[in-house]
């Protein structure tokens, strides 16, 4: 932008010339990278898309004497990119926050005793102990004691919900007055919270409708 701005600047008050050209290819290096890789990229696919008609529209404008349109267009280009990526990147940080909803370690019942264990070690069947203001680890059902459980953060009802022996429990939600035992239903990759996150993920990758029409258009 800062090269593209001094160009145009030079141009109109000295017209033309050799250190006006030296700036827009200046311009055109830096907000060109990007879509070079891309348009090279689909050309190797033998694919005819936005980014090469860009690179295209840009070349052509610096041949015919155009120069700050062709700068201008791959500015425009570039910033948009970027924009889409800080997008991208802002909802990749929301599914990895989902993820911390979920402790690390669970307390859990062997063999007489308690110790505590990565919750990716629990197993279907075994009794894990949650107490009062903890997060539950995994899915379960409560095998032992009652409680009201915040469920928020999982289907955003902000009452808290009354749980007693055999109400079922996920992990991310938050037990807020009784200390209870659940017995392990899921394995913590199998969890409503883990499908969650995969579900987001996965709609974060796939293209929609109105995308996939909107790439032919162009």
């Amino acid at each position: 932008l800062v090269f593209l701005i001094v160009a145009l600047i030079v141009e109109k008050t000295a017209g033309p010339s050799m250190t006006t050209n030296i700036l827009y290819l200046g311009a055109y290096i830096f907000t060109g990278q990007q879509g070079v890789r891309s348009a090279i990229a689909s050309l190797r696919e033998a694919v005819l898309d936005v980014d090469v008609l860009m690179v295209l529209a840009a070349l052509g404008a610096a041949l015919i004497g155009a120069p700050f349109a062709g700068a201008l267009l791959l500015f425009l280009f570039s910033f948009s990119n970027g924009l889409q990526r800080h997008a991208m990147e802002r909802t990749q940080r929301a599914i990895e926050s989902l993820l911390t909803l979920r402790p690390a370690e669970a307390l859990v019942k062997r063999n007489g005793t308690t110790l505590k264990v990565a919750v990716e070690e629990l197993e279907i069947g075994e009794i894990v102990v949650v107490r009062p203001g903890e997060q539950i680890p995994v899915d379960g059902v409560i095998s032992e004691g009652s409680t009201n459980v915040d469920e928020s953060s999982l289907i955003g009802e902000s009452m808290p919900v009354s749980k007693a022996l055999g109400s079922p429990l996920f992990a991310g939600t938050l037990n807020q007055s009784g200390g209870i035992e659940l017995t392990v239903t899921k394995r913590s990759e199998d969890s409503a919270l883990s499908r969650m996150v995969k579900l987001v993920a996965e709609a974060q990758a796939e293209k929609s409708g109105t995308q996939r029409f909107l790439e032919k258009a162009e």
